[in-house]
């Protein structure tokens, strides 16, 4: 499991700060945009979650590891097992490590700092949050909320952040019911999906 949301919105906001602080020059990393700093959210498929800033003065990052990513199950892809051996979460993990040490096999996101530290507000309502990154293009969130009554059912709400879209952020509220979904996605981009 990831660290609460709410864990992950305390370092951001620090490091959103830091920047902030040490704002002067030009920028590397992550940098500035605009709007402010921008953090560069990664993830690998071992499972580890990296948040990282930096400008021309200091670079800072935060990683966790362990965290929950389940292997893709070869009877959910259309292709079966060949499929997942060509799949680019399966290249991408063949790539780094568990520790999070190797700069190879991350998917990352670059986001404005404010606008991150907005959408993990997301975290007080509870639930299990599922992440997908789409490598420098885009992040999801599928936040689970636990249902109001004992009908078995909850809600999911969407948030779709890509950097693109100048900090609009898209949010879907669905329910449905707690059968597993398989979620499709533009292969195009390598991603990552991990369970937060």
């Amino acid at each position: 499991m990831l660290p609460p949301l709410s864990q992950v919105r305390a370092i951001s906001d620090r490091f959103t700060r830091l920047a902030l602080a040490t704002k002067g020059g030009g920028a590397s990393g992550g940098g500035f945009n605009a709007a402010g700093p921008r953090l560069e959210l990664s993830a690998n498929m071992h499972g580890c979650l990296k948040v990282a800033i930096g400008t021309d003065a200091m670079r800072v990052r935060t990683v966790w590891t362990g965290l929950a990513n389940p292997e893709l199950d070869p009877e959910q892809v259309d292709g079966g097992a060949r499929a997942v051996s060509d799949h680019p979460s399966t290249r991408m993990k063949a790539l780094g490590g568990p520790d999070g040490r190797s700069d190879e096999g991350w998917a990352t996101v670059r986001i404005d700092g404010r606008d991150w530290g907005r959408v993990l507000s997301v975290g007080r309502l509870g639930g299990r949050v599922i992440a997908c990154f789409c490598h420098e293009h885009a992040l999801i969130l599928y936040v689970y909320l636990p249902g109001a009554d004992d009908g078995g059912e909850e809600s999911v709400l969407t948030v779709r952040v890509c950097p693109e879209w100048r900090s609009k952020l898209q949010l879907t509220v669905n329910s449905t019911t707690l059968a597993p979904t398989v979620l499709e996605h533009d292969t195009s981009h390598e991603g990552v999906g991990l369970s937060l």
